[in-house]
């Protein structure tokens, strides 16, 4: 179900689909975004809602369509009712005729609910510095 669930969130965010990645989280999900600026770094919090919002801005930007997911790491929770999913992911950014690679980490908590696996937990690492 983990892998039907990441490959759902990698579609909809090629698609740039806010609803499409916002459907798998749960309600009260907790979110936390850090952002790398040089030596400093800040943190978001942020709810499902302000997430929404986020996502929305971000996909608006320009960009070649080529999120892609990287080394993904599964560990699942003896009762099998929960896990924790990690992997790297990297897209291109498209800027005044400039392309921007930009990487990014992130770490999910997925638990069973309503028999089916929702994210309850979401953060994510991006270098605000990106080449």
């Amino acid at each position: 179900g983990i892998e039907v669930l990441l490959n759902a969130l990698d579609e909809a965010i090629r698609r740039k689909d806010v609803d499409g990645v916002v459907r798998h989280m749960t309600p009260d999900a907790s979110i936390t975004i850090h952002m790398k600026q040089g030596s400093h770094q800040q943190t978001a919090l942020l709810t499902r809602e302000e997430y929404r919002k986020t996502l929305a801005m971000a996909f608006a930007f320009p960009s070649a369509h080529d999120f892609t997911r990287t080394t993904t790491s599964v560990s699942l929770a003896a009762d099998e009712r929960s896990a924790k999913v990690s992997f790297k992911s990297t897209e291109t950014l498209l800027q005044a005729n400039r392309e921007f690679k930009t990487e990014g980490e992130e770490t999910l908590a997925v638990n069973i609910r309503g028999g089916k696996p929702m994210i309850t937990s979401l953060e994510q690492t991006f270098p605000g510095d990106s080449t």
